[in-house]
């Protein structure tokens, strides 16, 4: 992990194209000719295009114009946009650097996978067996004093939740599920988009008589007293729960609500029968409607 800011350059700029190259390959950018991929880099007179690999599109820097400019990797045609300054990300972390993640997120919750140390050991395994330094990765012991000191939620301790969608009476489950969780002490969160949170609160009030009061960080999930019907803006594929706390996810109830459009040529060209399937959500809806 980066314990310093990325290198950035900015309009009015004095860059010399060698040191800038230089600087660029020992955060490990290496030169192309065609700059398509992250991490490439090419000089060519004033011209320096670079594609950190954080900005989705490379950067087009003219040292005579004075401009920094976007363009489409496969045409590599310019797309109109322009910036001010521009980040540019290193692509391999610094040796020797004992910064991690968690040194810029103190108080995050860690979800480690039940494989995770497993898969950690035989990556390790194979790095060693191909000449890597050890110093360039976490190391057994290291990461034992890292999940020491984490707020660590083992994936063994969540547990997936039943679809509401897929049931006969998604409301009725729904109402069911939220008031044996409150009842178990849990405290419930509904989690989706902005749109499907403001939709589904006022359903969720409608059908369990209370309305989920808003918060915009888990930390304020974590804080909330047990029983406590909560919303967050945050969108998930599926609910889950774990020792205190039940999540459910807007998708749960609401599904593919958002296939519109042009999805129903996505949906046909995987297989799936798109206009069946906007009738089933549709069909959800009402039912959540009138309960």
């Amino acid at each position: 992990m980066f314990a310093a800011p990325a290198p950035q350059v900015r309009l009015g700029d004095l860059l010399d194209p060698d040191s800038l190259a230089a600087m660029l390959e020992g955060i490990g950018y290496f030169h192309d000719d065609r700059i398509d991929e992250p991490g490439e880099l090419a000089v060519r007179a004033d011209l320096i295009d670079v594609f950190p690999p954080d900005t989705g599109v490379p950067l087009r820097i003219r040292l005579e114009e004075g401009r920094i400019a976007l363009y489409d990797p496969v045409g590599q045609l310019g797309t109109g946009t322009t910036c001010e300054r521009a980040s540019l990300t290193p692509v391999i972390e610094p040796r020797g650097c004992d910064v991690t993640l968690l040194d810029h997120l103190p108080d995050a919750q860690v979800f480690v996978d039940a494989d995770a140390q497993v898969q950690g050991e035989r990556f390790g395994a194979l790095w060693r067996d191909a000449g890597g330094e050890p110093d360039q990765i976490v190391g057994a012991e290291d990461w034992h004093a890292l999940m020491a000191n984490a707020h660590v939620v083992a994936s063994d301790d969540l547990q997936a939740g039943e679809r509401f969608i897929e049931g006969a009476r998604p409301a009725g489950a729904l109402a069911k599920a939220i008031a044996a969780a409150r009842e178990a002490g849990d405290r419930v969160v509904l989690a989706g988009s902005a749109r499907d949170i403001r939709f589904l609160s006022r359903r969720v009030e409608a059908i369990v008589g209370a309305a989920p009061s808003s918060v915009t960080h888990w930390r304020e999930v974590a804080a909330a007293p047990p029983g406590a019907l909560l919303a967050i803006e945050f969108e998930l594929d599926r609910r889950w729960r774990e020792p205190g706390l039940t999540v459910v996810a807007a998708a749960d109830i609401l599904g593919a609500r958002a296939v519109e459009k042009g999805d129903r040529l996505l949906l046909q060209e995987a297989g799936l029968d798109g206009d069946r399937l906007l009738t089933r959500v549709r069909e959800v809806l009402d039912a959540i409607a009138s309960d």
